[in-house]
């Protein structure tokens, strides 16, 4: 009996007469496809001879390969390089700046938590991994000109979690 796979992606061994293993000749990443379909056909040397296939699906598992991508859009022109701009006097819970944070692992891997560090703002959760934020103090140009602030965002993966900042 000779035996193929109809996937470049598989191939076929034989360790002993009448078994075959499906092998690799590629290392897969879920985001870019979750599963695979391989049709396997196996023919006999018989006269005349006979025919079977088979359709396996492959399914590919997550792994925490992706660290979450952290994306700020602010209301100022400066927002685009990495500043924000906040008119000084402005109340307590002024808005700052938008904070998307995406993560395209499945799963715990897939979920995040966000932190802003400093005393000058909160980060406010909006929606799933949708936030805000906001001012914790009424800023005054002349005390102090700049308030450095870092978003740290980490997944949940229990054994591996990856993170951004």
């Amino acid at each position: 009996v000779n035996c193929s796979a109809d996937d470049n992606n598989f191939y076929l061994v034989q360790p002993f007469e009448g078994y075959y293993k499906l092998a690799t000749n590629t290392s897969f990443d879920r985001e870019d496809s979750d599963q695979y379909l391989v049709t396997i056909s196996c023919q006999d040397h018989g006269s005349p001879s006979q025919q079977s296939s088979r359709q396996l699906t492959v399914h590919v598992l997550d792994t925490n390969d992706n660290a979450p991508i952290i994306t700020i859009n602010t209301l100022s022109a400066d927002g685009n390089n990495g500043e924000i701009t906040v008119s000084e006097n402005s109340p307590i819970g002024t808005f700052l700046a938008h904070i998307s944070v995406t993560d395209v692992d499945i799963g715990a891997a897939g979920e995040v938590n966000c932190s802003a560090e400093g005393d000058s703002v909160s980060l406010v959760q909006l929606y799933g991994t949708e936030f805000k934020l906001v001012s914790n103090v009424i800023f005054d140009r002349e005390i102090q000109d700049q308030f450095p602030v870092i978003i740290h965002c980490v997944d949940h993966h229990p054994n591996n979690p990856l993170n951004s900042t």
